[in-house]
């Protein structure tokens, strides 16, 4: 794992884009090289080195600065297995993440769904126009149920918290509960859709309240009152104005910002 994580930091260092994405392929990627990918790829992220795009079945990301200088090279695609894989591995290694490492992966997190949300936002394929399938409905879950467990976590060790470790998580959580909103936006009308599918077919077999997922659906709208809103009209565009209008009356984030050379698109 110590060797993989130095592979990890210098391909990244050297730019070496295909060893970097590969590292995630390797048997010894456990939850510490995670936070230390994660760290990186929002880092190149921010300095545009690579662009990161939602598609329907990946997560696709183009640089063109990777070391084969073959087109097809300058392209890589993320499944939705891989991703829902390595969140279940954070999930159940929260517990072991120090303060430090806690605010870098909310921060990474953060800044990675931002580029995100602005290249779907470009081409009309925002989170709602994401097709339903078990697998999305599975990442969305786990994503409301990492995201609770790091901030009860997070709350745990709150004492032991930097200041530069509070601004990373004041600014990361602040964005994340407006991507919560719109995930449970999401999940109800997903429950609505099917639970209508399974009273005009009349058909047990295609009820959501008899499936697997109904019940994963109904376990997370228990993980925690931090979660519920009765405001239900954030979408991912008024969400980007939310972030922009933040960004420019907040001086201190400014500063933060400054440092880790970001800017207001981000």
């Amino acid at each position: 794992s110590l060797a993989l994580q130095d592979d990890i930091y210098k391909s990244w260092k050297e730019k070496n884009f295909s060893n970097f994405f590969n590292a995630i392929n390797n048997s010894a990627f456990n939850y510490m090289c995670i936070e230390q990918w994660l760290h990186k790829l929002s880092i190149s992220l921010s300095k545009n080195h690579l662009k990161i795009k939602l598609i329907d079945d990946n997560i696709l990301i183009r640089s063109s600065q990777f070391s084969n200088k073959s087109e097809t090279a300058k392209e890589l695609k993320i499944g939705h297995d891989v991703i829902n894989k390595h969140l279940k591995i954070l999930i159940d290694n929260v517990d072991k993440f120090c303060s430090y490492e806690i605010t870098s992966i909310l921060w990474a997190i953060t800044i990675i769904l931002l580029k995100v949300i602005k290249t779907s936002n470009n081409s009309e394929n925002g989170i709602h126009n994401v097709k339903h399938t078990d697998l999305i409905i599975s990442i969305l879950n786990n994503f409301k149920l990492f995201f609770s467990k790091m901030i009860k976590n997070l709350n745990k060790i709150k004492n032991n918290v930097s200041i530069d470790e509070s601004l990373w998580a004041i600014w990361s959580i602040t964005k994340l509960l407006y991507f919560n909103l719109t995930i449970e936006n999401y999940l109800n009308f997903y429950t609505k859709e099917n639970h209508n599918k399974s009273i005009a077919s009349h058909n047990s077999n295609v009820s959501l309240q008899n499936s697997d997922d109904a019940g994963q659906i109904n376990r997370m709208d228990n993980v925690d009152p931090f979660f519920k809103s009765e405001n239900k009209q954030n979408e991912i565009t008024k969400m980007k104005g939310n972030v922009e209008r933040d960004d420019k009356s907040n001086e201190k984030m400014q500063i933060f910002m400054d440092k880790f050379k970001l800017n207001k698109k981000d």
